[in-house]
């Protein structure tokens, strides 16, 4: 992804999982906030409102996965601030690979346990740096270790 990344969407379709995780909230007698997370965020261009949503949105909660220390959204970070460039060392012609990956249980699960997540910056000139490898983020409330969302 180079600094031409395409314009995100926000997240307005259905998602496959959701009521699955609406039910575990309600079984669970929780009042923590959920939310559609994106695989490949809005900010480098990741969409939420088209036919391939359903490729590039889990559910997920809001304070754990998506945001919080560590989260999808503390990685997500790094990449943005090159791509927008608020980090000077990223040049024009130089492109990001960044993949998340979400983790399933098994075949029938339809929430991800958690999500793996890397990128590389890929230089101009052909080489190649790590940004952040292989992370793994669990989707679990407020990275507590309590509640995975993932069935």
């Amino acid at each position: 992804m180079a600094r031409d990344r395409g314009k995100g969407t926000e997240t307005s379709n259905a998602v496959t999982g959701m009521k699955d995780a609406e039910e575990f909230k309600k079984t669970n007698n929780l009042t923590y906030d959920q939310s559609r997370c994106h695989l490949i965020p809005k900010v480098l261009g990741g969409k939420g409102t088209s036919k391939i949503t359903r490729f590039n949105l889990v559910p997920c909660w809001q304070t754990g996965m998506n945001t919080g220390k560590p989260s999808m959204r503390t990685y997500e970070t790094m990449a943005e601030g090159l791509v927008t460039g608020d980090i000077a060392y990223f040049g024009a012609n130089d492109a990001i690979f960044y993949q998340v990956t979400p983790v399933y249980k098994d075949a029938n699960s339809t929430i991800p346990v958690g999500v793996t997540m890397s990128a590389d910056i890929q230089r101009a000139d052909g080489t190649t740096e790590v940004l952040f490898p292989n992370v793994y983020v669990t989707n679990t409330y407020a990275n507590t270790g309590l509640y995975n969302l993932g069935n």
